[in-house]
């Protein structure tokens, strides 16, 4: 329960930001906490306790429309097809129960969350596009078991391949985070670039 009630300070915070309601700020995070914890799916890792959670000391320290961005990337979650569509229309509800009257901000947010916008954006639109990516991959320097049990699941979610198949696009995806930067601030790279390295490294001798 601590756990939850850290990221709700975190999601009432970001929501306070924009004068949301407090029912609304309620009633929208339990929404998508039990979205992101429903069992029975392909949402293996890609689920509140496992991908969320891990976020949360880096996410109290971001913006609030990244906070958002964050709550809403994986809304809806197929490994098949993109979701960019079905996770902006949720925002949008959201947006629309929370009476969010800023443009600029929900245009800002559907970019975030993948979505070609023509309409002019925050300025920082791009550092704040490569903060919500590093989030993502702080998993990648995350304590040797905790990276372990992340392989394994995300795994899991590739039901669709081999077992050949799956470790062909792990090892290219892998190599590929090696022959880059890994993360795409400075801040984050700082932290977290070593460690992500040397748990990348280790997966890819493990590798069949």
């Amino acid at each position: 329960m601590a756990n939850n009630k850290d990221l709700y300070e975190i999601w009432c915070k970001a929501c306070n930001h924009y004068d949301i309601p407090e029912d609304t700020i309620r009633s929208w995070y339990d929404r998508i906490r039990l979205k992101l914890s429903e069992s029975g799916t392909n949402r293996v890792y890609h689920n509140w306790s496992d991908m969320l959670m891990h976020k949360r000391d880096e996410l109290q320290f971001c913006k609030p429309h990244i906070v958002l961005a964050a709550f809403f990337q994986y809304y809806e979650f197929d490994l098949e097809k993109a979701c960019v569509e079905k996770n902006c229309q949720v925002f949008r509800e959201f947006c629309q129960d929370a009476m969010l009257e800023d443009e600029q901000i929900k245009f800002s947010i559907c970019w975030l969350l993948g979505e070609k916008v023509t309409s002019p954006m925050l300025t920082t639109v791009e550092e704040d596009a490569a903060i919500l990516q590093d989030l993502d991959l702080i998993i990648l320097a995350a304590p040797a078991d905790v990276y372990k049990r992340y392989a394994e699941l995300s795994r899991q979610e590739w039901t669709v391949l081999s077992e050949c198949n799956y470790n062909i696009l792990r090892r290219k995806t892998l190599n590929a985070l090696l022959a880059l930067d890994i993360y795409k601030t400075e801040e984050f790279s700082a932290k977290y670039a070593k460690a992500a390295r040397d748990n990348i490294e280790r997966e890819l001798k493990e590798l069949n």
